[in-house]
């Protein structure tokens, strides 16, 4: 699995709370711009980037 697939499934399975077989069939039908959305909903700042 590539790097960014990798992070796409680690926001997926945090913001939907899913594990990784649910997130990897979650990543299937996500299409980019809601991969974003869901990113930028889970990403709350700080100083690393995250809370």
């Amino acid at each position: 699995m590539k790097a960014k697939k990798l992070e796409n499934l680690e926001y997926v399975k945090e913001y939907y709370g899913y594990n990784n077989e649910k997130a990897k069939s979650a990543l299937d039908i996500l299409n980019d711009e809601q991969i974003s959305a869901i990113k930028i909903k889970l990403n709350k700042g700080g100083r690393d980037g995250r809370s």
